[in-house]
């Protein structure tokens, strides 16, 4: 495993920029800002309205706000039944989390999406499409900023593609000339979602976003250096450290044993005693599974 200190975009200064973290808590103040009161998890404490309607009245923005009216950026209650129904209609295929259990979503029960990838998932796919006819200036821009990050992804080549292209078959790819368009429509959806939300409330994290085609034209696709494998690994190493003085060297020292161990189940699996090479691309250079040409 690398040291932190060898990863892209790292300083000590500053977090790095990690697709999960920052678009999971993005994921959890759109919930909130679009929501507001409710009755279950997260919603449940929400208290911020009339701190809007301060910062609307001293920043002269949505004068309708600022005398009572309706929050231009939330969901009525009607409204958030209708798009907990649309979550709820959704066929979800097999060996999937369903994040619409006992009657209720996470529009109503944040405890729906109790995973990262829950809430990443929510952002680039269901937000987009279930909140359609529903705060359409909020709607637009999320449209644009998420329909950027997902092309941030990368695609999937036919076969002749990538022999033409020189890079592995099955692996993703993004062309360099399109990430300056890319960064603008980035910026051009973070500008559509501050104007139709009070700025107040944004996640500083939501900043990040900006820096993910940099990073991209440097390092490769940012989806290949995200922290998921780390944090379903995270408690299997915790449960490494036999000695708390000496952390590193007891996760060091179980992972060698336990790389032996598996060796030698692999080669007691073979029928005929030798073990064959197993090429991992999770451990190998990123440009082995993604590629910005």
């Amino acid at each position: 495993m690398p040291l932190l200190s060898k990863w892209p975009s790292f300083a000590w200064d500053m977090n790095p920029s990690d697709i999960m973290h920052d678009l999971s808590n993005v994921t959890k103040m759109l919930l909130k800002i679009l929501v507001g009161k409710g009755r279950f998890g997260m919603y449940e404490a929400w208290n911020k309205d009339d701190q809007h309607r301060e910062f609307c009245r001293v920043m002269e923005v949505f004068p309708e706000v600022v005398d009572g009216g309706d929050l231009p950026w939330r969901l009525s209650p009607e409204e958030v039944s209708s798009v907990d129904a649309r979550v709820g209609n959704i066929w979800w295929p097999h060996y999937m989390d369903v994040l619409h259990s006992k009657g209720y979503s996470f529009f109503k029960k944040s405890d729906r999406m109790y995973k990262s990838r829950h809430k990443v998932f929510i952002l680039l796919v269901l937000l987009p499409t279930v909140l359609r006819g529903y705060t359409p200036a909020v709607h637009m821009g999320l449209v644009f900023l998420v329909d950027a990050v997902r092309q941030l992804q990368g695609q999937v080549a036919s076969y002749k593609v990538a022999m033409r292209l020189g890079i592995r078959p099955g692996s993703r790819f993004l062309e360099r000339r399109r990430l300056t368009r890319l960064h603008k429509q980035i910026v051009k959806g973070l500008v559509m979602l501050e104007g139709s939300m009070p700025a107040c409330q944004l996640n500083p994290l939501l900043h990040r976003v900006v820096h993910y085609v940099f990073i991209t034209a440097a390092y490769g696709l940012m989806w290949w250096f995200a922290m998921w494998g780390f944090e379903r690994y995270n408690k299997h190493l915790k449960n490494f450290i036999r000695n708390k003085r000496l952390p590193f060297a007891s996760v060091e020292s179980c992972i060698k044993m336990e790389i032996a161990c598996r060796f030698l189940q692999m080669a007691e699996s073979e029928h005929d005693g030798r073990v064959s090479c197993i090429t991992c691309t999770c451990y190998g250079h990123p440009h082995t599974c993604a590629y910005v040409i």
